[in-house]
């Protein structure tokens, strides 16, 4: 969501202030325990039909910490590599590259105070702390990215993020969630301009509205600890790019001339706490209970009924309430997006750039001859950088051989004059360190 209108200035406020006592919180749990299970395949919700199609839900975004304690060779390749990035030269900037089982790693150049290290491919953003054990900061805060989570499911995301972690830190007890973001996909025919703001009944402040080109994309709602998110997922689609989710919606029976809308709660820490979601063991068994929480206690959208004062018996609209009631079975809804690792452009993004420019250089150098223009263009290109060549000694093939293994870092891919970091060689380090610190090396 873009080009925000808001109404209201956002305000942060302690969990205490919006959550229902204790007592509330186990009942809502107590009914997700109760509530029987549907599978993933009945997601229509029909009880007031028209109101609501719900297409996909589940987690979105999930951020995890884990305690424990970076291995020291680790640290010392870790430490070259965040080196490496931050060199001018393309060449070495490329050599900050780390492979971890199946997962080829950017090492980023920057850090934390905190966090020293960042590595990231398509399916996680990796930060970790070279502080020992002792220290109360954890080694690990990962966020899983959503394609990936789409792709392979949540369990089995954290599984595999486990195994990259193990193989550069001990780990030593369970991850805990630092921040989750449950939503849900729903076609329906009620536009999100079919009600006004005073429509939502909140224990949250702030309500914005969210515009692109004039048209209304989204609401938001909330700030700090627990947020929620209403907004256009088709047209967020053409700036995201992840046209897979079209597929996954066509499969539960969306056509494209419907609309797509998404609801989405962002739950943090202490928040999550104080609903009793600690470690990623309780958020599997909790995502229903906290989405009736968030739908049913912190946010709902009501029909305004202007004869009566008092918001809270307002009727619920036939809409939320479909969003609020929808089966959560604890599992991931049906549908798999391809699965990427890397972070590389499409072919169509590559084909549409080099299309900008071809015809740019037609209209400058008036060619009509595309295949023509293209040669001339290579032409220009290689010359260009020769006489600038000259100057850093650096040819135009070996410019953009270098040039074009960086990107290969920065996209996750293999290239043929990259050698990235491996555990192998984390292993080589140890064992070398070992040896002269016995003096044997």
């Amino acid at each position: 969501m873009t080009d925000t209108d808001s109404t209201d200035t956002p305000n942060s406020h302690p969990a205490s202030e919006f959550l229902e006592p204790a007592r509330r919180i186990a009942e809502v749990f107590a009914t997700e325990e109760q509530t029987p299970r549907q599978s993933p395949g009945a997601l229509l919700t029909n009880r007031a039909p028209g109101n609501c199609t719900v297409l996909r839900y589940g987690v979105d975004s999930l951020y995890l910490s884990f305690p424990g304690s970076l291995h020291d060779q680790w640290a010392v390749l870790l430490e070259q590599a965040r080196t490496n990035a931050q060199s001018p030269n393309d060449a070495i900037q490329a050599k900050a590259q780390v492979s971890i089982l199946d997962h080829l790693f950017q090492v980023k150049s920057g850090g934390s105070k905190l966090y020293r290290y960042t590595l990231a491919d398509g399916c996680f953003h990796i930060q970790l702390s070279r502080r020992k054990s002792g220290s109360q900061v954890p080694v690990a805060y990962v966020q899983l990215r959503s394609q990936f989570i789409t792709s392979v499911g949540i369990e089995h995301a954290v599984r595999q993020l486990r195994l990259v972690l193990s193989s550069m830190a001990a780990l030593s007890g369970e991850p805990n969630v630092s921040r989750v973001d449950l939503f849900s996909d729903y076609s329906s025919p009620h536009p999100l301009d079919s009600w006004a703001r005073d429509a939502w009944i909140s224990r949250a402040h702030y309500i914005g509205t969210h515009f692109v080109q004039g048209e209304p994309s989204g609401w938001s709602i909330g700030g700090g600890d627990l947020q929620a998110r209403l907004y256009d997922k088709v047209l967020e689609l053409k700036k995201s790019g992840k046209d897979y989710l079209r597929v996954l919606w066509a499969a539960a029976g969306w056509t494209p001339d419907q609309s797509v809308y998404r609801l989405e709660f962002q739950f943090r820490n202490t928040v999550l706490k104080e609903l009793g979601i600690r470690d990623f063991s309780s958020l599997l068994s909790g995502q229903g209970g906290l989405w009736r929480y968030a739908t049913e206690d912190w946010l709902r959208l009501a029909c305004p009924n202007p004869a009566d004062d008092t918001k809270s018996r307002w009727p619920t609209h036939p809409l939320w309430a479909e969003l609020s009631a929808m089966p959560w079975a604890g599992r991931d809804a049906a549908g798999r997006a391809p699965l990427r690792k890397d972070q590389a452009p499409s072919l169509d993004a590559l084909c549409r750039s080099l299309f900008a420019v071809l015809t740019s250089y037609m209209a400058v150098r008036g060619l009509t001859d595309p295949v023509e223009a293209g040669h001339r263009l290579m032409d220009d290109c290689e010359a260009h950088f020769d006489r600038f060549g000259i100057e850093v000694g650096i040819p135009f093939d070996a410019r953009a051989q270098t040039r074009a293994a960086r990107k290969a870092t920065e996209f996750n891919l293999p290239y043929p004059l990259n050698t990235p970091i491996t555990a192998e060689q984390a292993h080589e380090a140890a064992q070398r360190a070992y040896l002269k610190a016995t003096g044997r090396g």
